[in-house]
């Protein structure tokens, strides 16, 4: 079977105030879609496992129509704010050849169980000045803000980010399996956030598989040498590490096993050279590789994986609808 994996960039965040190196044109969200759906319209030709992250509202409708026309199904599961166009994860299966048996679309953050903060009791003295002077805090501004050392298990119970995960039925050999398509929360001024919502992910997506092969696709928002994809890969996270999270009187451990494999780690000894390359505003350039193919270790063979092809420079661009290069595998599930 062939997975592929798409950030689209939604309709809502191409600014030209944003991107503003770029030429205006290639930001249009018209055009933009226009080249994205020339990508997806040569994966429907393949029967491909589709899975697209930054879908917006304003783009749904007209995907649901593409790939109704194509004899797909398409799951949403769109959470944003309006800044961003509402936007949310979709996959998508092609009928005739996919069984849809189960899905569970969630909100990640809602599936653990985090550890509560003790409350500290106040005196008579303390109950009856705090109102006030909380109110005075607030009205001057006093409050602190969230700093980078926020607490990595309240950010992360915030988040609304949606993990997809659909259990399909191989029509031809029979085969059951489960992909899930997810969107890492960009948290990149706190590392501990993306670390739990990371190894949040693959043990929801083992939990759910209940011991069936099963597929982990999407925008990861880490790259390769990061201890976070070392996690990812290996199970194993060391406390001291600035991405390990931590709170007093609270013990987490990793608990995802060994981890996940990587689909293009696994074709080619090593992740593409990059899977973004953007540039906001008069910032430096960031091309790094963000997207990965993850599978469950020992169940699949990955035959191969597509070569990500060069950009051309800095996306959106006259070539490249998005600012993500879309990523694909060829899996087979081993018997």
């Amino acid at each position: 079977m062939r997975v592929f994996s798409y950030n689209l960039l939604s309709s809502s965040l191409s600014s030209p105030s944003y991107f503003t190196t770029l030429l205006p044109e290639n930001l249009l969200p018209t055009n933009r879609y226009s080249k994205i759906i020339g990508r997806l319209e040569e994966e429907v030709g393949s029967r491909s496992l589709i899975c697209l992250q930054e879908v917006s509202r304003n783009w749904v409708g007209d995907l649901q129509v593409f790939f109704s026309q194509n004899e797909y199904d398409l799951i949403t599961g769109l959470y944003g704010p309006k800044f961003n166009g509402y936007m949310g994860v979709c996959l998508a299966y092609p009928r005739d050849k996919y069984r849809l048996k189960n899905v569970w679309n969630e909100n990640l953050a809602d599936t653990e169980k985090w550890p509560k903060r003790e409350k500290v009791e106040r005196g008579v003295v303390g109950k009856v000045a705090g109102w006030p002077f909380q109110t005075l805090l607030n009205i001057f501004n006093l409050q602190k803000k969230r700093s980078n050392n926020e607490d990595a298990f309240d950010a992360s119970k915030r988040r609304s980010n949606i993990l997809i995960t659909a259990q399909l039925e191989d029509i031809k050999t029979k085969d059951i399996f489960n992909v899930g398509t997810y969107h890492m929360p960009c948290a990149f001024r706190t590392p501990q956030v993306m670390t739990l919502h990371s190894e949040l992910a693959v043990r929801r997506s083992q939990n759910l598989s209940e011991g069936k092969p099963f597929l982990l696709v999407g925008d990861w928002n880490f790259t390769p040498d990061s201890k976070t994809y070392e996690m990812v890969t290996t199970g194993a996270l060391d406390k001291p590490d600035d991405t390990y999270p931590k709170r007093e009187g609270v013990d987490w451990e990793v608990n995802i096993g060994e981890g996940v494999g990587s689909a293009y780690m696994t074709a080619f000894g090593k992740e593409p050279e990059y899977t973004n390359w953007a540039r906001i505003k008069e910032e430096p350039e960031f091309k790094e590789t963000l997207d990965y193919i993850f599978y469950s270790k020992n169940q699949w063979t990955v035959k191969s994986a597509d070569e990500v092809e060069d950009a051309g420079g800095v996306c959106p661009n006259e070539k490249e609808g998005s600012d993500h290069l879309s990523i694909a595998a060829e899996m087979v599930i081993k018997k």
